[in-house]
């Protein structure tokens, strides 16, 4: 049936009758239709939570499409999540230095950044609970990223364990047996909350990480001590992709090594 989509894709005659009634026989059918729907999610990354793309943008369309779509697991069974960059000391680096904010008008956009910011993360982890629900028992691929502003470092306050960033992690961990495929782009200090909530035991179906530790993102400390990765540990990797600086790899032994790096 693909290669008889793309027959059709790639024809660029105007479609006969015989095509049409073919198209909407095949559309018609749920089974079929819902083959079709695999095909629209994004091939090179995990979908993102937005009505402007698939599965949420077929679930849209129309009612039996709607219907479809909610009762598929496999269709959920991937997920993209980011986490908004939030600065608790934005007037520690004044956008415009020869004009810094008055302290009554410092707290009052603090209070609203903190209130905004609060209210979308609150809601994208709900999504993510309730997108991660839809999946069903699939074996599930999940990437979170978090991309700072290297001109405003992280500050250990902000990254408390009761931080509505690092919330999402409670939701990753409740389906953590059923993680396959898993890529992290975040500070390491972001990481090790996620690891402080998490062992690799509970990773029996992890077969594919991808780690990315931006150092531009976090307040440099050379004399920092280096720090393991457990996710390493996870025993049925098999493929490991990881960018960072100064953190230290656990060396796996040949049971626990990973097919290709």
């Amino acid at each position: 049936m693909q290669l008889h989509l793309a027959s059709l894709l790639q024809n660029n005659d105007p479609p006969s009758t015989a095509a049409q009634v073919e198209v909407k026989d095949l559309m018609s059918r749920p089974l079929q239709k819902l083959e079709i729907f695999y095909y629209c999610l994004p091939d090179h990354r995990n979908p993102v939570m937005s009505f402007k793309e698939a599965p949420m943008l077929l679930a849209i369309i129309c009612r039996s499409w709607r219907s479809i779509v909610l009762s598929s697991p496999r269709i959920w069974a991937r997920l993209h999540v980011q986490l908004l960059f939030y600065n608790s000391h934005p007037s520690s680096y004044p956008v415009n230095y020869w004009q810094p904010l008055r302290p009554e008008d410092d707290s009052a956009q603090k209070r609203e950044t903190e209130e905004k910011h609060r209210r979308t993360m609150l809601g994208r982890r709900q999504l993510a609970d309730i997108w991660l629900c839809r999946s069903g028992t699939c074996p599930l691929s999940i990437s979170l990223s978090f991309l700072g502003d290297p001109n405003y470092p992280l500050h250990t306050n902000d990254l408390g364990r009761e931080n509505d960033v690092v919330s999402i992690f409670d939701s990753l961990v409740s389906v953590s047996s059923r993680l396959a495929d898993l890529e992290l782009v975040m500070p390491f200090e972001m990481y090790q909350i996620l690891e402080s909530k998490i062992s690799a035991d509970s990773l029996p179906l992890l077969r594919r990480l991808r780690l990315c530790f931006p150092s531009s993102l976090v307040s440099p400390n050379l004399n920092a001590p280096k720090k393991d990765v457990m996710l390493l540990q996870a025993p049925g990797l098999q493929s490991l992709s990881i960018l960072a600086d100064s953190v230290y790899f656990w060396n796996p032994g040949p049971s626990h090594r990973p097919g290709s790096i």
